[in-house]
């Protein structure tokens, strides 16, 4: 009998140990000297796609192609890059919130350019105080410090890993920071602890667990390798550099048709490819449309800021930290894949090429660009940034487009039916003339490493580092802030008395029936139609 207890006994704490062990490397983030986000899915994810990393051969663009000959997916809602970030936003969003509330920096992608890992980590959710000691921490990449380079903006940090990590031989599996207990704890705007954080009196080495990352970089390679893009009607592959290229981006949540809507104009008027980042349940991709031009990706990360923390340690301001970081994913893949021009804009927002000021077409420009030029050379949107580019490019960092906003008037009929750009009311006046306000910019990508809704920061290599504001009447952008209210100004306070506002219909008469051709059409994953202009 007393063998059995002692057997039963020894079988009991086996059992525990076993558990406690178990559920150790299921933790995620634990203040210790040296702890690590676990993901043992993406470990084996890793092993399924990539067993060439044990002996790879070739360098960069042709390591990356080895991976995977498969063509690219042709549903959004199956496609490997779409089942990468869902991954993401199931391991990861849990961990996200969590580094929230405790006052960390937030890893949230990697970029690999030219075989250099590059860690994208926000820190908009950040109060000054505890920001400014996290830039302050020793960096590494796979326990290699030496040779790291942190990249610090103002609500985003880039860590360019040490060289000697090469992205065609090894994968990144682990970014770590070490900092004194004290940058590891909340603090209030003026710096004081706060109380409920337990007191920490060590150095203290925080790891997260890249592995997923890294394979979702290395699809994002692969679905793009290839992509053909538009350029005066022949095709052209998104390696020749010798091709102008030109991204959008827009972090959305929402009417999935009018995200396609946006996209479709967009695309009409010169961008190659439009990057959608769905922030929002993805819901198996139902009414996201597919087109070649388009690339939707789930990126539901709205959940962490949706709840009122009502924190004095946490930024005011955090519900956009994720809108912050899906713009600078855009801008380091565009960075990567080596195009032009990007622009961070949302789906309310519509650029625009103004070609009904026939009084004074393009004055404004023609004179900043130089002489022998006429309007025909500006006249679009990719001649302008090409003409824009040769002439005083070297100058400027990126163009600063005004935001003039639109909606309805005193004999508005819309419905639901009709486009976004059928709003046709503004404020009177020229548009030339109004004050700059709510702007959004058009990027120079080798030169910009950051970009924050309306500002943006300049890579030291380049010597132009401001913007260029672009005359409204000439280049703009048309904003239907919740058109339906009316025509918005004093930042979205007021809307204007109908007294003080006129039609401008420049846009609907050029693009509107283009917009309708490109949306009639049935598509793989929903069906959209609008109806004729009422």
């Amino acid at each position: 009998m007393q063998r059995h207890r002692r057997r039963f006994l020894i079988i009991f704490i086996l059992a525990f140990f076993t558990h406690v062990i178990r559920s150790f490397f299921k933790s995620y983030l634990v203040i210790t000297t040296n702890t690590t986000v676990n993901n043992a899915n993406a470990v084996s994810r890793w092993n399924e796609t990539a067993t060439t990393m044990k002996n790879p051969e070739g360098k960069g663009e042709e390591f990356y192609k080895s991976l995977s000959q498969t063509e690219l997916d042709t549903h959004p809602q199956t496609s490997a890059l779409t089942s990468c970030w869902l991954d993401i936003e199931k391991e990861f969003v849990p961990l996200f919130a969590e580094w929230h509330m405790q006052c960390k920096p937030i890893v949230y992608s990697i970029k690999i350019i030219n075989e250099i890992f590059y860690v994208l980590i926000a820190v908009h959710h950040l109060l000054p105080p505890t920001k400014h000691r996290w830039i302050e921490g020793k960096y590494a990449c796979n326990g290699v410090s030496d040779g790291s380079t942190l990249m610090p903006y103002e609500y985003n940090m880039v860590l360019e890993c040490p060289r000697s990590i090469n992205a065609s031989k090894a994968v990144l599996e682990s970014v770590s920071v070490t900092v004194p207990a004290y940058t590891a704890r909340c603090n209030d705007r003026n710096g004081n602890l706060n109380k409920k954080i337990a007191a920490i009196d060590h150095n203290v080495d925080i790891t997260y667990n890249t592995t997923l990352f890294d394979v979702c970089e290395r699809e994002d390679i692969r679905h793009h390798e290839g992509l053909v893009i538009n350029n005066g009607g022949r095709n052209s592959s998104i390696s020749d550099h010798n091709v102008p290229k030109k991204g959008a981006h827009a972090v959305f949540m929402g009417d999935r048709q009018k995200a396609f809507e946006w996209a479709a104009y967009y695309h009409l008027i010169g961008f190659d490819h439009i990057w959608i980042y769905v922030n929002e349940d993805w819901n198996n991709g139902k009414g996201l449309v597919h087109k070649d031009y388009i690339t939707w990706i789930p990126f539901n990360f709205k959940k962490i800021w949706l709840s009122n923390y009502n924190r004095t340690e946490i930024s005011k301001g955090s519900k956009e930290t994720f809108r912050i970081a899906g713009q600078n994913d855009g801008l380091w893949r565009a960075k990567r894949m080596r195009m032009d021009w990007f622009t961070a804009m949302d789906v309310d927002e519509y650029i625009h090429i103004n070609h009904s000021n026939t009084k004074n077409t393009f004055n404004s420009s023609l004179e900043a660009f130089g002489k022998g030029l006429s309007a025909s050379n500006i006249d679009t949107l990719p001649k302008l940034l090409d003409t824009f580019q040769e002439r005083i490019g070297e100058k400027y960092a990126g163009i600063r487009m005004n935001s003039i906003f639109f909606g309805s008037g005193p004999t508005t009929n819309h419905t639901k039916n009709n486009l976004e750009i059928d709003y046709d009311w503004r404020q009177k006046g020229n548009p030339g003339v109004f004050h700059f306000e709510r702007w959004k910019l058009l990027l120079n990508v080798t030169c910009n490493n950051y970009v924050a809704i309306h500002s943006q920061h300049t890579d030291k290599s380049c010597s132009g580092n401001t913007l260029w504001s672009s005359n409204a009447n000439d280049l703009r952008f048309n904003h239907y802030k919740a058109p339906s209210n009316g025509v918005y100004w004093k930042f979205l306070k007021k809307v204007h008395s109908p007294d003080n506002v006129e039609r401008d219909t420049s846009m609907v008469d050029e693009y509107r029936e283009k917009i309708l051709i490109e949306i009639r059409s049935d598509s793989t994953t929903g069906t959209y139609t609008k109806s004729s202009h009422q």
